[in-house]
């Protein structure tokens, strides 16, 4: 649980400083990236 504790919190450390640069659209490309992973996971049934 600890190792996925580290893992998970990766992305998330540094999108702060690029939300303050690049603005709200770094979310809604977190967002794309993610129904992209949703859907390819949902591809082997």
């Amino acid at each position: 649980m600890a190792i996925g504790g580290a893992i998970g919190v990766g992305p998330f450390h540094g999108s702060g400083a690029g939300i303050a640069r690049i603005g709200p659209s770094l979310i809604a490309c977190y967002a794309g990236a993610g129904v992209v992973v949703f859907f390819i996971m949902r591809v082997p049934g």
